[in-house]
């Protein structure tokens, strides 16, 4: 196994045991009005008679400010595999919820969802621009957010040309994709093998979309993180191909930050890159 493919797999095993706390973080970041955000569960498909829900987090005084920007959170794992490893789905972690009232008391509507099949977001994203109505949503102000190992299935989303209206995209310490495919076998097999060899893995790799190219039009945020992950080549690949294709890419090294910053490391320098995040989507999506 080459050095740079053990790093990988070192990354990822990491990641999977963060999570197993990471319901019990919540973000480090506080704004006036976390605690009166709404929320409405919505049913967003249906799989073999299994129905896959979302909650919605709308702003306080939605009435107001309606139709808003969107931020999803992606979701990249499989469900019936977290949920006994950590005891919580992982739309239900307290990190994620909390960032979910972060983003929607600063003017943005957040989404959480369940997931448990690679289509998942392709079927979330397909029923909030059908429903974007009702669900009070503009439907070509969408972003999308990822961390740790969901960050796969929101770069083979994203990535897709057509996919325009996906106006910004932040990844927190992410494992990364790229269009050359560099990293992806040694991802794919760890995250199909994990725990055990034939075993149904955590995360969703190997049925999602390729990316053929970067898109240049669309905003990205990558945070990166020195400590636990600081040689994961992925990132730094996926840095490498962004700027050679000259890229919208905004880059944060946190030298000092690990894996999990955002709900483990209560510091200034947490706080000004949360702040920085909420500012680049809020920028990106227009919202007022």
């Amino acid at each position: 196994m080459k050095k740079s493919t053990v790093f990988v797999v070192l990354l990822i095993f990491m990641a999977l045991f963060s999570s197993a706390h990471a319901q019990f973080g919540e973000v480090v970041y506080e704004v006036e009005g976390m605690d009166e955000v709404s929320v409405q569960n919505v049913e967003y498909r249906t799989v073999d008679g299994t129905p896959f829900t979302m909650d919605v987090y709308y702003p306080p005084g939605m009435e107001s400010i309606s139709p808003a920007p969107v931020v999803i959170l992606v979701n990249g794992a499989r469900d019936s595999r977290v949920q006994p490893f950590v005891g919580v789905q992982p739309k239900d972690f307290d990190t994620s919820v909390s960032w979910a009232r972060l983003i929607a008391a600063s003017g943005l509507i957040s989404v959480l969802y369940e997931s448990e099949q690679p289509d998942d977001l392709i079927e979330l994203v397909a029923y909030i621009l059908e429903n974007a109505e009702s669900l009070k949503i503009d439907p070509n102000r969408i972003g999308t957010m990822a961390n740790s190992s969901n960050g796969t299935a929101a770069i083979s989303y994203i990535m897709q040309p057509e996919r325009t209206y996906i106006r910004a995209a932040v990844f927190y310490y992410c494992d990364m994709i790229t269009p050359d495919g560099q990293y992806n076998n040694s991802l794919n097999d760890f995250y199909e093998n994990f725990p055990r060899q034939g075993d149904r893995g955590f995360y969703l790799t190997t049925e999602l979309e390729p990316i053929e190219k970067l898109r240049r039009d669309l905003p990205v945020l990558v945070v990166r993180t020195s400590r636990h992950n600081g040689e994961n080549p992925t990132i730094d690949h996926f840095v490498a191909e962004a700027l050679e294709r000259d890229a919208a890419l905004t880059l944060i090294n946190y030298n000092r930050g690990r894996h999990g910053f955002d709900y483990s490391q209560d510091n200034e320098r947490s706080r000004e890159i949360i702040e920085f995040t909420l500012e680049f989507l809020a920028s990106n999506l227009d919202a007022g």
